[in-house]
Order: structure tokens, then C-alpha cells, then sequence
């Protein structure tokens, strides 16, 4: 059987000697000059032949070695006889039967996470009930809010964004380079300047309409006018491997106008007066019958965190017009009329909405009722690590690794590597 692996030294390192066994006749010796003072060296190993290659790489500054699995390969090195590890003023040698630092490989990370039965509310309680309070996380100042949005005419714009992009194909069609256009009139800075060109990328970077319009093109040729949450877009494929491409694209955002705001904001205010003044109707029915952010309405205007689901926001989650219209509210209390962005796209499209401050967190000691999200990811990172260290564990008490003498002083991060020092006769 063939035996491959990595053996890796990090390390600030005066010299280091790695010596096999004579049948994996390999010698290496390498000065401070060669690793820059701090470096990682990655020497491929497999048995039965000489070093297959060494790479230096920066940066690394404490001394250290480790075992690693070859790529994509399940097995460790293994020797039969002693492997020798020789550093000069050096004291952490540590040899590790996984990759990734002290820590096994991604892959092997990943499938201990996935054997860790799902957490339950009753483990964050019983996380709470053991653990010194000191240890939790303080939260930070909370806002919970709710809102009623409206959105400007958006059919109006996105048909003044078509007819400006079909003006462009055309001319593009006509014999005008793409590129030419693309630095005049799109508004995707970033490759605006490049002349449209995103440059060969994976097909899943990009959202599923752009992505799919790029891949039925043939290279050369000129899409039809797309729409993604970002804006509207024109794509010509430069070239196409596998589920990449390379394009070029002419993005261009529905504009709004003066009139949409004031007639948004007209609307608000009257609400805002029968809600807050007559009381005529409350916030959350307004909100049912009159917002139109789909995924606030049906909750009576309650906003929620799209990604954690959380209907608490810390100060630096929230938008910033959205804070500086509630930041000198009362709790209760609704603010006028704002223009802010949603959470569409990825810089958010234009809305106007009004907000009501529904409540208030001070900064506090971690909590299940107020932080119960932020302590679920809190015992999960526990039981994960808990998980890699019996992992760890195991693999040291299993693998065959001998260390030279020279480093049985030393202090090892695991009781494991102690044992593995080699008796001196």
C-alpha cells in the first residue's frame, strides 16, 4: 500500500532538518534566509520515494509541524519506521494527523458538524443553567420596529429602463462596440470601467435570470433585455467553459422621480395621522391593508432579520435611514415619513415607508428570551469543537507518530503528544 501525506512546518524557523527513514531516503535542510524569516513549507511525501516537491509560502511566525492527509485522499501518512523532526531553537513541535492548523481537514470538519444531533431549545437552556455568567456574551442595544412601506412606480420605470436598453442594442447592433457603451452608460462600477466585462466566473455567482440568460447565448451574441433584482441588463458572452463564462453586461437601475416621492409621502402621512392622531385605525391593520412589503404586511408590519429571522436589530444591522428616523423616538411612537432601501438586490431598491418603534433592548447579559439566536450559535460552536477534539483525540492515540526527545519538554496544547515522545534508551 501506498502512503501519501503533507508534512507541514510553520514557523519562524533558524533551521529545520525533516529526515526519513532510509527508505523514504529524503533530506532537507533550510536556512532563515530561504523561509523569510516566517514562512509555511509544505513538503509532499509518499513512500517509497524522494520528496516530490516543496513550496514556500508566507506568512508564519510560530514554530510548529503537523501531519496532513494528501489532498482529496482519506488515508494518513503512515511510516514504519521512525520520522524525525530536527528544529534548531525551536520549541511547539507539534505533529497533527489532520490538516488545517491544529484542526482536521475542512472536509472531516464538516462531517462532524453533521453528526452532532441538531440543537433544541432545551440545550441553550441547559447551556444557561451551567455555565459561569461571566462566560456569556453581553448583546448589545436592541430595536424591534415594525413598518408599512410603498414602493414608487416601479412598472413606469423599469419601462423607461427598457426603452433606454433597447436605444443601446440597437446601436450595438449596428456596429457599436459593446464595450464602448458598457463605460458609458452602466452603473455597475465595478465593471463599467472594464468595459463591461465580469471576467470567468461560475454561473452560481451570479443570479439565476442573468445566469441563465449568459448560458444559452453563443459567444458574440446579444441578449434580450434581462431583469435581475439588481436593475435591468444587456449580456454578450465573450466566452464559455463548462458552467462558467465570461461577459460583458450593461446594467441600468429604474430611476424615480420627485412626483413618485411626494405622492408615497402623501399617502404615509395620512396614515401616520389616522394611526397616530385619530386613531382611527391601528398600525398593524394599516399595515395588512396598505403596505406593500410582502414579507412584513401579513405580520402587522413586524420587521425580521431575512437572514437569522431574528425581529431584533443591533444598531449596525439596520439601514441607516431607517435608524436615523427611530433613533430619537420613544418606544410606541411612529416616524415620519422616510425614503430608505429594502433588502432586494444587492445595494436595495428605492421604498418609502414609516416605522414604529416597538421596543427597546439595553445593552445586557445574553439572554434565552432576548439573545436566544446568538446563544444557539454559542452552544452549537461548543459542541462543534467539543466533537474535533474527541476527533483529535482519537487520531493522536491512533496514528503512528514518533517525536524526537529533543521536544519532550515542551509544552503540547494536548495531553497526546506526550506520549508519542520517543524513549531515550
Amino acid at each position: 500500500m501506498v502512503h501519501r501525506g503533507i508534512l507541514q512546518i510553520r514557523g519562524d524557523l533558524r533551521k529545520v532538518q525533516v529526515v526519513l527513514p532510509d527508505h523514504l531516503l529524503a533530506l532537507l535542510e533550510l536556512d532563515a534566509a530561504d523561509v523569510f524569516a516566517g514562512g509555511d513549507l509544505q513538503i509532499f511525501v509518499e513512500q517509497g520515494r524522494e520528496i516530490a516537491g516543496a513550496d514556500v509560502h508566507l506568512p508564519g511566525n510560530q514554530g510548529h509541524a503537523q501531519l496532513l492527509p494528501d489532498v482529496g485522499g482519506n488515508e494518513l501518512l503512515g511510516l514504519a519506521d521512525d520520522l524525525v523532526l530536527r528544529m534548531d531553537g525551536v520549541c511547539g513541535l507539534e505533529l497533527a494527523a489532520s490538516g488545517g492548523g491544529d484542526l482536521p481537514h475542512q472536509q472531516e470538519q464538516q462531517q462532524i458538524a453533521r453528526d452532532i444531533p441538531d440543537l433544541t431549545p432545551y440545550d441553550v437552556k441547559q447551556f444557561l443553567d451551567t455555565a459561569d455568567v461571566s462566560s456569556l456574551p453581553i448583546g448589545p442595544t436592541k430595536y424591534q420596529m415594525s413598518q408599512i412601506c410603498i414602493y414608487p412606480d416601479r412598472e413606469a420605470a423599469a419601462m423607461a429602463v427598457k426603452e433606454r436598453l433597447l436605444s443601446i442594442r440597437e446601436r450595438i447592433i449596428n456596429g457599436e462596440k459593446f464595450s464602448t457603451l458598457a463605460r458609458l452608460y452602466s452603473e455597475d462600477p465595478g465593471s463599467a470601467r472594464k468595459g463591461g466585462e465580469l471576467g470567468m466566473m461560475s454561473k452560481s455567482v451570479f443570479w439565476p435570470a442573468f445566469s441563465d440568460a449568459a448560458m444559452a447565448l453563443k459567444p458574440g451574441t446579444i441578449s434580450q433585455i434581462v431583469e435581475t433584482p439588481d436593475g435591468f441588463h444587456l449580456i454578450e458572452v465573450i466566452d464559455k467553459k463548462g458552467d462558467m463564462f465570461n461577459a460583458r453586461h450593461i446594467l441600468i437601475k429604474p430611476k424615480y422621480t420627485d412626483d413618485d416621492r411626494e405622492k408615497a409621502f402623501k399617502t404615509l402621512d395620512s396614515l401616520r395621522t389616522a394611526i397616530v392622531v385619530d386613531s382611527v385605525i391601528t398600525f398593524g391593520t394599516a399595515a395588512r391593508f396598505y403596505s406593500q412589503d410582502p414579507a412584513t404586511r401579513t405580520n402587522n408590519g413586524q420587521m425580521s432579520d431575512p437572514i437569522t429571522g431574528s425581529a431584533y436589530f443591533e444598531i449596525d444591522q439596520l439601514k441607516p435611514q431607517d435608524y436615523e428616523a427611530i433613533r430619537d423616538l420613544e418606544v410606541g411612537q411612529v416616524s415620519e415619513p422616510i425614503e430608505s432601501l429594502d433588502n432586494e438586490g444587492r445595494n436595495g431598491n428605492v421604498v418609502y415607508k414609516i416605522i414604529r418603534l416597538d421596543k427597546i433592548v439595553p445593552s445586557h447579559t445574553a439572554t434565552f428570551e432576548s439573545d436566544y439566536t446568538e446563544l444557539l450559535d454559542m452552544v452549537s460552536m461548543e459542541k462543534r469543537m467539543a466533537a474535533i477534539d474527541s476527533f483529535l483525540e482519537k487520531k493522536i492515540d491512533s496514528t503512528y507518530i514518533v517525536i524526537d526527545p529533543l521536544f519532550g519538554d515542551c509544552d503540547f496544547s494536548r495531553k497526546g503528544w506526550a506520549q508519542k515522545v520517543r524513549k531515550e534508551d
